[in-house]
């Protein structure tokens, strides 16, 4: 304004050359964000023509998050100050377009804009707080779609947030929503995260008695009841809506039939893990390894080891990986039911496809063998040792134990001897019942020396 001055009065008295004009300061920089409010200035010059001012006038615009904002800029010096604060909060604006409505003069009580600023404020309120949830909703800046209202169920789920999930389903009814079977399913899922299987169950008779081919259960919403009663303990609750499923026509997945099988684990219902192993089997699938290893210990404590062989065959079949682990749960199989036999040949087929044993595992077998009755027994054993030796598997104490004993079982001194300088060469010390069972035989059959 100084400026302008001086130019005037160089101007009326002739003296000088004019000065070229300054820059005229602008009135409005850009905020961070195209949706907020900008300000025009205009410059009016008073009548005499020796001072000027300058008078900002603020223009509201909505911006694009349907909150209007309003900025009012000073004359003078502000103008400086005013540029130098609006550039550099330029990335602060647009990192931070959710906390506009609230420090923005357009809605002070900061309901949520968009489906984020909704998660997050349902996420915060207060679960005591009856009917807050549903007031977020309604009063946010946007109105949410069914795919919204599921999603919404699902994320207060999986956080176990049942009181919230529920609210969320009242109040698309409140709007007119229309329901659906995966609002349904997400509802039922979310009541049995939080253990409240039977409530589950009351919105479940309440889909089924809509009568809408939009709210007809699904696979997903069946395999989300069933879960729920799992969850509770209540395995036969799970078996019932199992038997519902399949009567209505719904075929079961993966999922499904990994929930009934760990119900049935919890409870130790064998029998029926197993029916449920051999319907999966039936439709092409397969359980995880955990699963069928749950089952294969179970029937080996009951003796039904001709089912336990069955079961880990089919999973071969199925294409499933066959671990070490899962070789040496089924060789204790074999081992405590004295199936040496069985326990033979599946070692061999170990071998065969590339999985070498640990000591337990050759130790197992070695078990398995010294419990049968066979005579030649002795000469499979001592191909098991021999075995061991070839692959550098550690012997053990107790697999010398294991092949003293079968010697003076079948009172063969001879091997028993040659096996006791094999034993110190391994420097693999001899446990006392071992010694004496060896001394015995030694003294039974003195020609050996």
């Amino acid at each position: 304004q100084q400026q302008q001055q001086q130019q005037q009065q160089q101007q009326q008295h002739g003296k000088g050359e004019a000065k070229p004009e300054a820059a005229k300061p602008e009135a409005v920089r850009e905020t961070g964000d195209s949706g907020t409010a900008c300000s025009q200035a205009r410059v009016c010059r008073g009548s005499s023509g020796a001072s000027s001012s300058v008078v900002v006038e603020a223009q509201q615009q909505q911006s694009s998050y349907g909150y209007p904002t309003t900025r009012k800029h000073g004359g003078g010096r502000g103008y400086g100050h005013h540029h130098h604060k609006s550039s550099s909060s330029r990335s602060s604006s647009t990192s931070k377009k959710r906390d506009m409505p609230k420090h923005g003069g357009g809605d002070p009580s900061g309901f949520p804009w968009d489906m984020e600023s909704l998660k997050e404020a349902i996420l915060g309120a207060d679960e005591g707080d009856a009917g807050r949830v549903k007031e977020l909703i309604k009063k946010s800046r946007f109105v949410p779609r069914a795919p919204a209202f599921t999603a919404l169920i699902n994320m207060c789920g999986k956080e176990k947030m049942a009181g919230k999930a529920l609210e969320v389903f009242e109040t698309s009814q409140d709007l007119n929503i229309e329901k659906n079977t995966y609002m349904y399913s997400a509802l039922i899922s979310a009541l049995g995260s939080s253990g409240q299987w039977e409530r589950a169950f009351v919105f479940f008779e309440k889909m089924i008695a809509e009568k809408s081919e939009i709210c007809r259960p699904n696979t997903i919403t069946y395999s989300a009841l069933i879960s729920a009663c799992e969850r509770a303990g209540q395995v036969n609750k799970a078996l019932e809506v199992f038997q519902r499923m399949k009567a209505a026509g719904i075929a079961p997945d993966l999922i499904t039939y990994s929930v009934l099988l760990s119900a049935c684990e919890k409870e130790s219902l064998w029998d029926e893990a197993i029916k449920i192993l051999d319907q999966m089997h039936a439709s092409s699938l397969h359980a995880n390894p955990m699963n069928y290893s749950r089952v294969i210990n179970a029937l080996g404590e009951a003796g039904n080891v001709d089912k336990a062989v069955e079961i880990f065959l089919q999973m071969q079949l199925a294409g499933c990986e066959i671990s070490l682990n899962l070789c040496n749960l089924m060789l204790n199989c074999l081992e405590r039911n004295k199936r040496g036999d069985l326990a033979y040949h599946l070692i061999l087929s170990m071998h065969t496809n590339g999985i070498i044993g640990e000591s337990i595992t050759y130790n197992m077998v070695l078990s398995a063998l010294s419990q049968s009755h066979n005579p030649n027994v002795l000469q499979c054993m001592l191909e098991i040792y021999n075995t061991m030796k070839y692959f550098s598997v550690r012997v053990t104490a107790y697999t010398c134990s294991l092949l003293i004993k079968a010697c003076h079982r079948y009172n063969d001194a001879h091997t028993a001897l040659r096996l006791t300088h094999d034993f110190q060469a391994l420097n693999v010390a001899l446990d006392q019942p071992s010694l004496q069972l060896l001394n015995e035989l030694l003294r039974t059959n003195p020609g050996t020396f």
